[in-house]
């Protein structure tokens, strides 16, 4: 495995690749099996020309893959699961969450401090 700046490179071009709420949508999708655009549009309501451009930057990064099969070019993931992914990005939002919810109680209590002094 590469060690290295060049590796920490790469990865943060992955986690670009799927930087938008759209792209993260599809993989979730995507994570179920193998969809057209066609099909990713009407699950999402994204307009087909959007998805093509962010089904494309996904592909180019090497997350998805394609098959076409007749007319239709099928995508699908290019690892078997998104998981730890998932799993790792819900407990930075839980956390967070759980954070935000100490500092408005704290900011609360502080208000409430405020109040009595006066």
């Amino acid at each position: 495995m590469k060690r290295g700046k060049e590796r920490f490179k790469e990865r943060a071009s992955i986690l670009k690749a799927v930087a938008h709420p759209l792209r993260l949508e599809v993989l979730e999708i995507l994570a179920e099996g193998a969809r057209n655009v066609t099909d990713l549009s009407r699950l999402t309501g994204a307009r087909i020309s959007a998805l093509s451009q962010h089904l494309a930057r996904m592909t180019y990064a090497g997350i998805l893959g394609q098959s076409k099969i007749s007319l239709h070019v099928y995508y699908s993931l290019r690892i078997g699961s998104l998981s730890g992914v998932k799993d790792f990005m819900e407990s930075v939002l839980t956390g967070k969450t759980a954070r935000l919810k100490k500092l408005a109680r704290r900011q609360n209590l502080w208000v409430h401090f405020q109040n009595i002094s006066h």
